[in-house]
């Protein structure tokens, strides 16, 4: 059911008011975009806004969902951005990637994804790409006889020296040393 912003939502919405993100949803006929009230998009003028009870009413009435906040997903926004993230760094941690690459991929700021990766994973995304990194040359050690320097290049350390620094702050050994030790 569609209506307008009452005083309390308005503030809600002014606010960006995690409090209410599970009360209600405000969609913005101008961008026929709904959002949470904790979404931290710019905020839209107030004549422009509709009340909805749930993501499904603003659905069908139109509204698309926000990009920002996700409101038609059941999880909190942040949990799924980081689920998503760190998905994307397991999948591509061969790959040389930067925080503004990630930001600019799921459309955040670099500031905000540094800081609620963070908050939720209690290290930085650098740091968890470093130790995925890490793990994987750890199997490539193991199961295969290649070369530590194309080992550290297959994960995506080109700078063998900086591997091997990291491989032995990361697990006590040197790579050579590990995988003598695992025979």
């Amino acid at each position: 059911m569609e209506q307008r912003a009452s005083e309390e939502q308005w503030h809600a919405i002014n606010e960006c008011n995690q409090t209410y993100d599970t009360i209600f949803y405000y969609g913005v006929t101008s961008t026929k975009i709904f959002c949470r009230p904790s979404c931290h998009s710019r905020t839209p003028k107030r004549e422009n806004i509709r009340i909805f009870t749930s993501a499904i009413a603003a659905e069908n009435d139109g509204f698309r969902p926000c990009k920002r906040c996700k409101p038609d997903l059941s999880e909190r926004p942040e949990s799924t951005l980081i689920n998503e993230v760190t998905q994307h760094l397991d999948l591509h941690y061969m790959d040389s990637i930067t925080l503004e690459q990630l930001g600019e991929h799921f459309h955040v700021s670099p500031f905000h994804l540094q800081r609620t990766f963070q908050k939720l994973v209690s290290i930085s995304p650098n740091e968890y790409l470093t130790r995925r990194r890490l793990e994987e040359a750890s199997q490539l050690l193991l199961r295969t006889d290649q070369p530590v320097n194309r080992i550290a290049k297959t994960i995506g350390m080109p700078n063998a020296a900086h591997f091997i620094t990291r491989f032995r702050d990361y697990y006590g050994l040197t790579p050579k040393q590990y995988r003598e030790k695992q025979e």
